[in-house]
């Protein structure tokens, strides 16, 4: 079974850009519209990719966010043990 949950590196970069104040092209906005598709993708991003942990019985090449699909480049794949109950 594996397990998904958000890539550090992203999810630190994202933290960090919301110490940022806003505009348009720099805080968290401009740092989530860079790395997103489209506005859907940034918004599914913004207000639930954090908080994320996804399992599957198969490695995926897309994780689903909140009904988006987000390549796996966006999280920290791990594989671990299912539990047999």
């Amino acid at each position: 079974m594996y397990k998904y949950t958000p890539n550090p590196g992203l999810l630190r970069g994202l933290q960090n850009a919301r110490a940022k104040p806003y505009t348009p092209n720099s805080g968290q906005w401009g740092f989530v519209s860079n790395l997103c598709l489209d506005y859907t993708m940034t918004v599914a991003m913004i207000q639930y990719w954090e908080h994320v942990v996804f399992y599957s019985n198969s490695k995926r090449q897309q994780v689903p966010v909140n009904g988006v699909l987000f390549p796996v480049s966006f999280f920290q794949e791990e594989q671990v043990d299912a539990c047999l109950d």
